[in-house]
């Protein structure tokens, strides 16, 4: 079985083996004609079908986001109705993931948010006392 897809990790070997498989006689170029014919005709069906009249908001698209985390992460129990936080109780905040939120991973994973929000910006906006922040590990 042929391998049709290669993930974006191979970066400038992809081509070169290619390349080199090709000269070695390992790989035909019928078979790499093959390969292109199928990609480009699955960007003419995505061009196809691509609505540029879609009614699409960035910031409905966040809410409904944010909406989805809430009702399903749950992280802790709430035992002896500890949450809501009351606001004479000091918390503190430990993780680098409060600055540098980790929302991917690398390679076919990479996403580019349009808009991002980091735990530390939003602090201010649930009035904790916040009696510090440290990043918890290295």
């Amino acid at each position: 079985m042929a391998i049709i897809l290669a993930m974006p990790t191979q970066g400038a070997n992809g081509p070169a083996e290619i390349v080199s498989a090709i000269k070695n006689g390992k790989l035909s170029v019928d078979v790499v004609d093959q390969r292109i014919d199928e990609l480009i005709n699955v960007i003419k069906e995505v061009v196809a079908h691509r609505n540029p009249k879609v009614n699409f908001s960035w910031q409905k698209q966040h809410l409904l986001a944010r909406k989805a985390a809430q009702d399903s992460i749950v992280l802790l129990k709430n035992d002896d109705t500890i949450l809501p936080l009351a606001a004479d109780k000091k918390v503190a905040i430990i993780g680098d993931f409060v600055k540098t939120p980790r929302y991917q991973g690398a390679g076919s994973s990479l996403v580019n948010p349009h808009h991002l929000e980091k735990i530390i910006d939003l602090l201010p906006k649930y009035n904790l006392n916040v009696s510090g922040i440290a990043q918890g590990y290295q």
